[in-house]
């Protein structure tokens, strides 16, 4: 069955460096924004479990980064990449405390239950830096990339004929 080999395939990569650093990268990134979205959704209908689910997830997504560091530590780049890539790891290490930042407000507006004054500035804190971290983090796997995609470049237009 062709299911079942790729299944094989998929836990056998489930001890790869590469591949974990990868797959928890992106947890932080989708996670922060799924938790974000989820927390302005349960503001939205006043539900506390809503509102529960979205901190806890928050508050993972972004101590996500910590395996992930990890993770990168033991795979280090190889090839004509590897300059560029150390130095957005570089980045990354030292810009971990944006995402240590989120988690601590996101744990502080559930313990708190997003209630009351603190409570409530908890939970938008948590919320507004979650939109943050979100950007950051695409910002981030961008500079993974070398950089934003280039600007497309318009073709000129052929000249019509006998003008010079």
């Amino acid at each position: 069955m062709k299911l079942t080999e790729e299944l094989q395939g998929l836990w056998r990569h489930a001890g790869d460096p590469h591949f974990l650093q990868w797959l928890l990268e992106a947890v932080s990134v989708v996670g922060v924004a799924a938790g974000t979205l989820l927390g302005v959704v349960s503001m939205f209908f006043s539900d506390i479990r809503l509102r529960t689910l979205a901190l806890i997830i928050l508050a993972l997504s972004a101590l996500s980064v910590i395996p992930c560091q990890k993770q990168r530590a033991k795979a280090p780049p190889a090839g004509a990449a590897r300059a560029m890539v150390e130095k957005t790891a570089a980045t990354r290490k030292e810009t971990s405390w944006v995402y240590y930042t989120l988690a601590g407000f996101a744990v502080g507006a559930l313990l708190s239950r997003g209630q009351g004054r603190i409570g409530t500035v908890l939970l938008v804190t948590s919320l507004f830096g979650g939109a943050y971290v979100t950007i950051f983090g695409l910002w981030l796997h961008s500079q993974d990339m070398g950089g934003p995609p280039p600007k497309p470049v318009k073709a000129a237009k052929p000249a019509a004929a006998g003008q010079r």
